[in-house]
C-alpha cells in the first residue's frame, strides 16, 4: 500500500466520532470529479512509511 498522506483528525467524515483519514496512491479510475487527482500518479516523494501510520493509528485506537 502506498500511503501519500495522513489527516490525523477529522470531525466530519465519521459523524459523532473522531476519525483519521489515510490517503493512498495508485487509483487508476481517473474520475473527473476526484478531489484527490494529484494522488493518481504514484510518486516516491510525499509517501509515508506505512509502519509509522499504523503505529499512530494503533496508539490512537482507544482514545475518544
Amino acid at each position: 500500500m502506498k500511503i501519500s498522506g495522513l489527516q490525523k483528525i477529522s470531525l466530519i467524515d465519521y459523524p459523532d466520532h473522531l476519525a483519521a483519514i489515510i490517503f493512498t496512491q495508485g487509483c487508476n479510475f481517473r474520475c473527473v470529479y476526484c478531489h484527490n487527482s494529484q494522488l493518481i500518479n504514484c510518486q516516491k516523494n510525499g509517501s509515508q512509511n506505512p509502519r509509522e501510520v499504523l503505529d499512530f493509528l494503533k496508539n490512537r485506537q482507544k482514545k475518544t
